[in-house]
């Protein structure tokens, strides 16, 4: 049994794939913890660059109005 498993993430409960955010939040902690560095930095630097993704940046948001106004906005946001 993986910690998928144990979250519900690898098979869910109809057998598929189950987004879960729990699972996310803990993968976050980890490469942050284990790298040293910020997950966005990380993801920048080990993902996005040798895939040829443009870096991306936070998007700043300091409320939840903020977030959901980030959400919602339809314009190409988050590159650097």
């Amino acid at each position: 049994m993986t910690t998928l498993d144990v979250l519900g993430g690898r098979k869910g409960i109809t057998n598929e794939f189950r987004y879960h955010t729990l699972g996310v939040q803990i993968l976050l902690g980890i490469i942050g913890i284990t790298s040293g560095m910020n997950v966005l930095d990380f993801a920048n630097e080990y993902l996005f660059k040798p895939l040829g993704i443009e870096p991306r940046s936070n998007a700043g948001c300091e409320s939840k109005e903020d977030q959901f106004e980030y959400l919602m906005n339809k314009n190409d946001h988050g590159k650097v």
